[in-house]
C-alpha cells in the first residue's frame, strides 16, 4: 500500500506517508495504518496492489495498482473543534413542574415520522402542533403516541392511520 499527502506523489508511485512494501499475509481488510503521524483534516491519497501465487505456487507476480482513492482525517484533538453549540441565552419561564425550553413559546415548524422498518413516513407537524400546551410538548414521540407505523393503511390497535 502506498499512502501520500498529494495526488501527484501517488501518481508517481511515491509514498511520503507510508509504503507498506510487500506484506506476506492473508489479511486483506482491517490492515492497521503504520505510517507517519496524521493530522486533523489531512487528506491522504492511497492505492494498493496484490501479489498472486503462480499456478505452480512459485514466486508471486504483482497486480497493477488499484485506482487511487482518498480519505480525509477527522478532528483528532479537542483544540481542533472550533464550532459553537446552538443554544439560547435566556430561557423562557416554564410552567409549574416543567423545564424551561428557551425564549418564546414552543412552536412546531415541521415534524416527520419515519419508521426504521423503511416503510413510508408521514408528516406529523399538525398532530404535534395541536398538542403543544403552555409552551411545552406534553407527549413522548413513540409509535403509540404517533399512531404506530406511519405507513398508509397500516392498522394498529384497531385504528387505521
Amino acid at each position: 500500500m502506498l499512502v501520500s499527502s498529494t495526488e501527484e506523489l501517488l501518481k508517481n508511485d511515491k509514498a511520503d506517508l507510508w509504503d507498506s512494501g510487500k506484506v506476506e499475509s492473508d489479511q486483506s481488510i482491517q490492515v492497521e495504518y503504520a505510517g507517519k503521524a496524521l493530522e486533523s483534516r489531512m487528506r491522504c491519497y492511497w492505492k494498493v496492489r496484490v501479489w498472486d501465487l503462480t499456478s505452480d505456487l512459485q514466486p508471486q507476480t504483482a497486480s497493477p495498482w488499484s485506482q487511487p482513492a482518498m480519505w480525509t482525517m477527522g478532528l483528532l484533538k479537542p483544540g481542533d473543534f472550533k464550532a459553537k453549540w446552538i443554544g439560547v441565552k435566556q430561557p423562557a419561564p416554564a410552567p409549574a413542574g416543567r423545564t424551561p425550553l428557551g425564549p418564546g413559546p414552543l412552536r412546531i415548524v415541521s415534524a416527520f415520522y419515519q419508521p426504521i422498518s423503511g416503510a413510508a413516513g408521514r408528516d406529523v407537524t399538525e398532530l404535534l402542533a395541536s398538542r403543544v400546551k403552555d409552551s411545552t410538548l406534553p407527549i413522548v414521540a413513540s409509535n403509540g403516541e404517533l399512531g404506530g407505523d406511519p405507513a398508509d393503511g397500516v392498522a394498529e390497535a384497531g385504528r387505521r392511520v
